[in-house]
Order: structure tokens, then C-alpha cells, then sequence
């Protein structure tokens, strides 16, 4: 993994440990779960504006984010 790519950036003075490097891949065909995560936290937001957690702004800004339509 390279500087660029990698998630630990350029902070730290050493690589993550190999294992954390492992724990933070995917396999590519998991990919296909994405619009299924994407949903799930689309609802969620919804959730938290009926719990007076968010506003209807912030609502709409989270699922503008998240690429989707509100």
C-alpha cells in the first residue's frame, strides 16, 4: 500500500501493524453491499431527525452527502 492510497497517512512515523493493514481490506466483490449500506444510513438519518437528533436540514445535508436523493 502506498503513501497515497493508504489510510494512516503521512502522521505517524511507522506503518500500522500488517494486521490492521489486513483488518482494513476488502475484498473487491463485497462492493456489491454498498447500496445496502448507503440505504441503511440514508434511514438512519431519517431516524434521527424523528428523534430530534437532526434537523430536517441536516437530514437532507447527510443524504446529499451520501449521493442520493431525499
Amino acid at each position: 500500500m502506498d503513501q497515497a492510497t493508504a489510510l494512516w497517512g503521512g502522521r505517524f512515523r511507522s506503518a500500522p501493524d500488517p494486521t490492521l493493514t489486513r483488518y482494513s481490506r476488502s475484498d473487491a466483490s463485497h462492493l456489491r453491499l454498498v447500496k445496502f449500506d448507503v440505504a441503511g444510513s440514508r434511514a438512519h438519518a431519517r431516524e434521527l431527525v424523528r428523534a430530534e437528533i437532526l434537523d430536517e436540514s441536516e437530514c437532507h445535508k447527510v443524504i446529499a452527502m451520501l449521493g442520493l436523493t431525499p
